[in-house]
């Protein structure tokens, strides 16, 4: 997708082109403008993920997401599945749920009764 600049006269606007390289890619990724890698899927070329590649793991709970909320994870601040990756949404300053269950309402209280102020 071509990206314009911050005008807001410039739209956004998907568009196919031909790409000519000296050998066939076959399924290797391919680096555009030294920061967005693609791969090819069954259904086509999609943008990779920054951290797990061009191909993650289909179980959102899988070795591989749990490890990227690990390594920035602490324990006052819970977690949900944002579409493409796990994403913080509220902390708890305080303790308890207080914070949380203001977040999100849903959220099961076993989870975070219990929690401490961070020191």
């Amino acid at each position: 997708m071509f990206q314009p600049g911050n005008d807001p006269d410039c739209k956004q606007v998907p568009t196919d082109f031909t790409m000519k390289t000296a050998a066939p890619i076959g399924k290797r990724p391919v680096l555009v403008n030294a920061g967005d890698t693609w791969g090819l899927t069954s259904t086509g070329w999609r943008k990779c993920d920054q951290i797990l590649g061009c191909e993650p793991p289909t179980d959102h709970c899988a070795e591989a997401w749990v490890a990227q909320v690990e390594f920035s994870a602490e324990a006052e601040h819970p977690y949900r599945w944002a579409g493409n990756g796990w994403m913080s949404f509220a902390s708890a300053k305080g303790g308890g749920c207080g914070e949380i269950l203001a977040a999100e309402p849903a959220f099961p209280t076993h989870l975070c009764q219990n929690l401490t102020p961070p020191s």
